[in-house]
């Protein structure tokens, strides 16, 4: 056999396939920007949505998107629709939140080819503290409230933003300690009054009367820590029951204590002097008459109106009493018969009526407690049911009746004669409008 051989075609072979790796080579140089090209643009795109958070007020709450583009995105948060000032880089961080901060966050991430906006996120802002069997309260200046969080064992304070601290008292650590701050101790603090200087004045478990300055600063005014009785006299020579709770002001700048467990109602004037009003020390009644003859039954709210009435919810005679010209009364209620009836002083019932407090018109606001009802009392003592639902308990926003109560206690009057209500078992703080719409002043669930 004879074969015929081409000399060139292995050549050709091999040029063919260098000059076929020249193109691919070429191609590729070209698809990665050589040759002199530049490189692409690329419009803005999120590849991690910001995430929602709750969280407590104080703490920091951390917002972040992840983002490409070409040129590099911009950034610009806002919160429920409105642009953030200065809020420009991929994180948006929120130092000492409080409840204005709640809301809703989204970042709109922008370059020359477009713009894209990230999901909707919200942001939940919790108090710093959920309120332990809130008690009496006071108002202070600049729209400052304060609160005896009584089962914390501390004093707090409730701004008009919502931010609850504490200002004196170690939360959770019941004791009897005159000291600053956070260092001091109280057990089980009850009522809460102002006076005109700033100091509260507290109704503390410990059988005493303390006092806390603007500063924090704690002292005790009167009794001595763990010694229940009921001598008059001066400082720690006083003895209390186990239980105070309402306190108030007369008209000559002497405090007055509904002294519970005692069955009485004292005075302490302003050099610590204790002395009793009305009532007999021991011996639980519903007897009217002259100061030193009649008797109360568990007496808690008081609060005086302008003509210097002493007006007392004797919770466990379930009746308002009246303290006038040397001798008391009943306003309102059948001392000894429980109900909820509306009606004519004579006529009308209460269950265990726990605080008063009187309104620019001269009626009387009360927080009936087993009812978990609020009453009017007007100044004839016709008495109606201005919000709550008698017999029937719950943690329920709403008009007059629409709402519901869990064991209200202590009440604090507003400017506009609004009400604050320690809704007890509910663990709240509800307001109270003068048309009686009720709403929660600080949601405390999660």
């Amino acid at each position: 056999m004879i074969l015929k051989l081409n000399p060139l075609a292995g050549f050709v072979r091999e040029t063919r396939r260098a000059a076929l790796g020249a193109v691919v080579l070429g191609l590729a140089f070209l698809a990665c920007g050589g040759g002199g090209s530049s490189e692409s643009n690329e419009a803005p795109s999120i590849t991690s949505q910001p995430v929602g958070l709750s969280v407590r007020s104080t703490q920091t709450a951390t917002f972040s998107v992840g983002a490409k583009g070409k040129p590099d995105p911009t950034f610009l948060w806002q919160k429920d629709g409105v642009d953030i000032p200065g809020a420009v880089g991929a994180t948006l961080t929120l130092s000492s939140t409080n409840l204005l901060d709640a809301g809703s966050y989204r970042v709109a991430v922008k370059n020359s080819l477009g713009t894209v906006v990230s999901d909707a996120v919200n942001l939940v802002v919790r108090p710093t503290l959920l309120f332990n069997a809130p008690a009496g309260m006071a108002a202070g200046i600049a729209g400052t409230t304060y609160l005896a969080n009584s089962g914390d064992h501390t004093i707090c304070t409730i701004q008009p933003n919502g931010v609850v601290t504490v200002l004196a008292g170690a939360s959770g650590e019941p004791g009897h300690l005159d000291a600053t701050g956070t260092s001091a101790r109280f057990r089980w603090p009850t009522g809460l009054t102002i006076d005109g200087a700033g100091s509260l004045y507290v109704a503390d478990g410990n059988n005493t009367i303390r006092v806390v300055s603007p500063a924090g600063v704690v002292t005790t005014l009167a009794g001595s820590p763990d010694l229940s009785g009921s001598a008059d006299g001066t400082g720690s020579a006083a003895r209390f029951g186990n239980l105070l709770q309402g306190l108030t002001w007369d008209g000559s700048g002497n405090l007055l204590v509904a002294d519970t467990y005692n069955h009485t109602i004292r005075r302490i004037t302003p050099a610590g002097v204790v002395t009793t009003v009305a009532g007999l020390a021991g011996q639980p009644g519903a007897t009217n008459g002259a100061l030193a003859a009649a008797t109360f039954n568990n007496p808690s709210g008081i609060a005086v109106n302008a003509a210097g009435t002493i007006f007392v919810a004797d919770y466990g005679n379930d009746a308002i009493r009246a303290i006038t010209s040397g001798v008391v009364s009943t306003f309102a209620g059948i001392a000894g018969t429980t109900g909820s009836a509306d009606g004519s002083a004579t006529a009308a019932t209460f269950n265990r009526p726990h605080s008063i407090v009187i309104d620019s018109l001269g009626r009387l606001f009360v927080s009936d407690a087993l009812n978990n009802t609020l009453r009017k009392v007007e100044t004839s003592g016709t008495v109606t049911t201005f919000a709550g639902v008698a017999g029937s308990l719950g943690n329920v926003d709403g008009t007059a009746t629409g709402a519901k109560f869990n064991r209200p206690t202590s009440l604090l009057l507003l400017p506009g004669d609004g009400l604050l209500v320690s809704d007890t078992t509910n663990g709240q703080i509800r307001q109270v409008t003068s048309a009686a719409v009720v709403t929660a002043l600080i949601k405390t669930g999660p």
